[in-house]
């Protein structure tokens, strides 16, 4: 390592911005050993999101179809039903934003959302601003299919996982039965 005071300054200014070596945060995680590499990585991570996809999905589905039918059921009572609904999108875009933090964490992939406009406007500017972006209209529908495609994911994740140990563990199981059979579902295994 050069001492910082016998640095060739024309070196380093003569090199482009972008040339410049940066070490961040994201820079270290990423050269980090991982335990598992490649294709198996991959698959356990998605296995791992699309498994915490039910218990997130039963949350934001329950919550969100919830809040939605109370604020348009209270309507009628608009002293009521007009701050619900403004808090019921901000819960929303709340359940987005941890939404998005569980794709950067697990997957490791970035979802970046659209902005908003100003949050200095008073909150029914907001409510009218939200009500008539698709932005929210695409979140609302999100959170309401959640839980049926968590469910259908879940079940072939915990399928595709189990599957493969049952039988491979068959043998096993075989030989301590002292030679009957197992039945695995239609399946019977000598």
């Amino acid at each position: 390592m050069v001492p910082p005071d016998r640095v060739d300054e024309a070196h380093w200014t003569a090199m482009e911005p972008a040339a410049l070596p940066r070490l961040t945060a994201t820079s270290r995680l990423s050269a980090s050993p991982r335990p598992f590499r490649g294709l198996w990585a991959d698959a356990w991570h998605s296995s791992v999101f699309l498994i915490l996809d039910l218990p997130v999905g039963v949350v934001c589905s329950v919550v969100t179809i919830t809040l939605i039918a109370v604020s348009v059921s209270l309507f009628v009572a608009f002293l009521v039903g007009i701050p619900l609904a403004w808090a019921t999108l901000r819960i929303i875009r709340t359940l987005t934003l941890i939404e998005c933090h569980r794709f950067q964490s697990v997957l490791g992939q970035t979802i970046s959302l659209p902005e908003r406009g100003p949050t200095l406007d008073s909150w029914f500017r907001q409510l009218n601003r939200d009500v008539r972006s698709s932005s929210t209209w695409r979140e609302v529908g999100y959170h309401v299919l959640l839980l049926p495609t968590a469910a259908i994911t879940w079940s072939l994740v915990v399928i595709g996982w189990t599957l493969p140990i049952l039988l491979m563990s068959a043998p096993l199981v075989t030989t301590l039965l002292d030679g009957r059979y197992a039945e695995i579902g239609i399946a019977r295994i000598h």
